[in-house]
Order: C-alpha cells, then structure tokens, then sequence
C-alpha cells in the first residue's frame, strides 16, 4: 500500500500570525485564493509522493540520525511572496529570514533519502511558507501594496525543535495531514 508523504516542520500558529494571516485575507477578501486552513502550515523540506509503506521504516532512520546530529534553531517569517511570477502568481507565500541550520538539514535530508532510492528535487531551496493558492487575481495594484506591507517585518519567530514525517489525505474539504514520526533536534 502507498501513502502520500512529505517531511516537513510545523508552524506554530501564534495569535500574532493568526492576526496578520486575517489581514492578509481581509485586504485580498475580493480576490480568488484558496486559503491555507491556518493548522496546516509547514514548511515542507522533502516531498516524497505516493510511498510504499515498506519505505517508512527507511526514512524515520535518516530522519533520526539527521536529527541527532542537528541542534534546535529559531526561524522568522519576514515577508511575503508570490510564486510563478507577479503578473501571474499561483501561490502566496511567507519567507524566512536566511539562517545557516535549515539549508543544511535540507541538504543532509536530500542526500539521505537519495541513497534510500527517492528522487529529490534539484532546484534551489527556497524556504517558503504557503498560505494561499491564486486562483486569479484582478487588482494586482492591491496585491501589490500587500506584499510591500509585509516586506521585511517580522511576522512570526519560532524555534525549531524537531521535523516531522507526514501522511498527506487528499479530501474534497481539503488535505488532512497524519503524522507519521516526529525526530527531535538535539
């Protein structure tokens, strides 16, 4: 049997992202966006697809062992993006401050789970935060004082302390995401 998963970590949904995230909506409200149900947000660092369930008992070791190597860290949102290109976004996104951990566990966990078989995309990481798919939008001048309002501002800190294996359900109310293991950062 195969289970869609990814790896990802867990945004915490503070009352100050619950508010601008309401902002966000409340200044885009007449636009055409599918909106990220708010208990879903992750930052994803390996998609790993439709899964044989025999793969699990491969991964949750390089998860561990990846984990028992890396140290907790903080991350900050502190902008706010859009994905294809500005005249015509597909996603709305939260960025993240650069910082020197999150690369490196992405690119120990890319290698890792090559060697297991998986095949891991070679595009450059680009820590992003989805909140939004566009269906279309027609005042981009809007779209655009929103973005800029958002623009280096911190947003939400939190510290990472763990990644998380998940099974994403597709429903038509929207996917449901079963964790699946949890390693803990030391």
């Amino acid at each position: 049997m195969t289970k869609r998963l990814f790896i990802a970590i867990k945004i915490d949904t503070s009352n100050s992202l619950l508010s601008i995230l309401e902002s966000i909506k409340h200044d885009l409200h007449s636009e055409n966006i599918k909106w990220v149900d708010p208990h879903n947000l992750h930052l994803t660092l390996a998609f790993l697809g439709d899964t044989e369930d025999t793969m699990i008992d491969k991964i949750i070791p390089v998860m561990d062992g990846i984990s028992n190597n890396s140290s907790q860290f903080n991350i900050e949102l502190n902008s706010l993006g859009v994905f294809k290109s500005f005249n015509f976004p597909s996603v709305i996104w939260f960025g993240f401050k650069p910082d020197f951990i999150m690369p490196g566990i992405k690119n120990a966990l890319d290698l890792q789970l090559k060697n297991i078989g998986f095949t891991v995309e070679e595009r450059k990481f680009t820590p992003h935060l989805t909140i939004g798919r566009i269906k279309n939008i027609v005042d981009k001048k809007n779209l655009q004082i929103v973005l800029n309002k958002f623009n280096n501002k911190e947003i939400s800190k939190q510290i990472v302390k763990d990644i998380t294996l998940y099974e994403s359900i597709l429903t038509s109310n929207g996917p449901i995401y079963k964790m699946i293991h949890q390693s803990l950062l030391k």
